[in-house]
């Protein structure tokens, strides 16, 4: 329910205990269409702690950022390839104990 104050708008999902699921993107090719998905690699670049955030009667939640590197390559008929990446981050909220 606190991943609507980060991404409000958004389906809710419960990031902090569901693991990142391996999903071969859909590429729309702007060099042509007769490159085709030949592979998938996502790459963790950086983790941080943004902070704690309280959301009122739920109590403080601790707030971590993670940043991805996600790598697709492209393949077409003659063999050629062509490698797309694009910078993905991710926020996962954890409950926190506060003295």
């Amino acid at each position: 329910s606190l991943a609507a104050l980060i991404n409000p708008g958004q389906p809710q999902q419960d990031t902090a205990s569901t693991p990142p699921v391996n999903q071969s993107p859909t590429i729309a090719s702007p060099v042509s269409n007769s490159f085709s998905p030949a592979g998938f690699n996502r790459n963790l670049k950086d983790t941080r702690d943004v902070g704690v955030i309280w959301n009122g009667p739920q109590g403080p939640h601790r707030v971590l950022r993670f940043t991805y590197m996600d790598r697709v390559t492209l393949k077409n008929e003659k063999g050629e390839l062509i490698q797309v990446e694009q910078p993905r981050e991710e926020f996962v909220i954890i409950p926190e104990k506060v003295d």
